[in-house]
């Protein structure tokens, strides 16, 4: 293989290639599988022989793995105190209580009405409250702030409060920020089908009252033709009744 200048991987090549998994790979968000296909190809343009397919899937997992923990440590670790008990209060809330919970927060909108608006409101309330870091959060890739949101949206509140604190910590941070995103598109949607509903029945009351305008002139029309018939059929009773009156 030499004289093709192919050689066997050394130890540096192994850091050059969990480093370029790191930055090139799993920091845009893609997944194992994707990098594992993704190796192959770093391997063949580095003129480099791959190790066997089931060594090299093993430690494409375990270089996901430490990113991963990584990256929740490096994010939790960074979080103010403040966001970070507020972010935890809706995990020790009951469910029979008024306060904001996580499985409310989970939630979706109800039917279309000002009761639903105010609860959605007061969702918005409790995370703008949070004041959560939005610049590093904009600033992960929005494929593994999706990935994470599915993650834990799937979840309810025991399996949130199992995970170890700075990835349940990390979790609950992107789990807040799409939802504020989801709940904003959700009132202004509830504001349109409210104004729309509202503009129907004033289109609706505009309507009934042109149609019965319109059938009191044609009443008021019969009537004053039948009068005409008669007083022309019959004058003189004509003069006589309204003589009388």
């Amino acid at each position: 293989m030499v004289f093709l200048g192919i050689k066997r991987i050394t130890d540096q090549d192994k850091k050059n290639f969990y480093q370029w998994l790191k930055t090139d790979v799993f920091l845009h968000g893609e997944t194992t599988k994707i990098a594992y296909t993704s190796s192959i190809d770093w391997f063949r343009s580095n003129c480099i022989i791959a190790p066997a397919d089931k060594e090299l899937k093993r430690e494409i997992s375990s270089v996901y793995s430490r990113f991963e923990n990584g990256l929740h440590k490096k994010f939790s670790g960074n979080l103010h105190p403040n966001t970070r008990k507020s972010i935890l209060a809706c995990l020790n809330v009951s469910e029979e209580s008024n306060q904001m919970s996580f499985n409310k927060l989970r939630s979706d909108p109800g039917r279309i009405g000002l009761k639903t608006i105010l609860v959605e409101m007061e969702k918005l309330k409790y995370i703008n409250d949070c004041e959560l870091p939005y610049d590093r959060l904009k600033s992960l890739h929005p494929k593994i702030v999706q990935r994470l949101y599915r993650r834990v949206s799937s979840e309810v509140t025991w399996e949130v409060k199992r995970h170890p604190g700075y990835i349940g910590e990390t979790l609950l941070c992107v789990f807040l920020y799409k939802r504020r995103e989801q709940i904003i598109d959700a009132l202004v949607e509830l504001l349109i089908q409210i104004i729309g509903k509202l503009t129907k029945r004033a289109e609706k009351k505009v309507v009934k009252s042109f149609i019965k305008d319109i059938r009191k002139v044609q009443g008021k029309n019969i009537l004053l033709m039948r009068i005409a018939k008669a007083a022309l059929e019959n004058p003189e009773d004509m003069v006589k009744m309204w003589s009388t009156r």
